[in-house]
């Protein structure tokens, strides 16, 4: 079936395979988007951890006199940046992982089983969001805060870990749509 464009006529397979790039750059814009957001916030988070302890470090040395709240902000942020970090490591598929016997599987199949396990992580990462977002009523119920002087609720401090599980989801899905187009691509380029 053709269909009349601007250049000539088009084929119907040669608008699907549009289609499916349009629809990889759409994918690939808000996976670049997100993670650099995730990872600015990360950042931010470091190094406000970083002048905060430096901070500590010279007034406990030279004046004696240390901020009493600058450990429970370090230990705040360093929890928001290990559940954002792991977000991003698990986008950029830099987590460490055996996949030997998959490396050996032909390409097609590759996809596949990639994309069956960017779906398990992603049901599993919401089953966890599920127990997270729980926990942290729970805590907020109680009225549970993290010790120190900040006295930070302790859901603000659950919350990154609901966060970090939402975005591997998001992660996760925008990956398996990826592999799928690239598996229905492959297809086609044999067929």
């Amino acid at each position: 079936m053709d269909v009349e464009g601007r250049g000539g006529s088009l084929s119907l397979p040669s608008l699907q395979v549009g289609c499916r790039m349009q629809i990889m750059k759409i994918l690939d814009k808000f996976d670049s988007l997100l993670s650099k957001t995730v990872t600015y916030v990360a950042t931010a988070a470091m190094t406000i951890t970083f002048i905060v302890m430096l901070l500590q470090v010279f007034l406990r040395r030279l004046f004696n006199s240390p901020l009493v709240w600058a450990e429970d902000l370090s230990v705040f942020f360093f929890i928001w940046i290990t559940f954002l970090g792991a977000t991003v490591l698990f986008q950029k598929k830099t987590l460490s992982s055996v996949d030997t016997v998959v490396m050996m599987l032909s390409l097609k199949v590759r996809l596949l089983v990639e994309a069956l396990a960017d779906l398990i992580v992603a049901f599993s990462s919401f089953y966890l969001l599920k127990l997270s977002f729980d926990f942290m009523k729970r805590q907020q119920a109680l009225g549970h805060k993290l010790g120190g002087a900040l006295g930070i609720p302790i859901w603000i401090v659950t919350l990154s870990v609901i966060i970090s599980f939402a975005l591997i989801i998001l992660f996760g899905f925008t990956s398996f749509f990826r592999k799928v187009l690239l598996f229905k691509a492959s297809k086609g380029a044999t067929a």
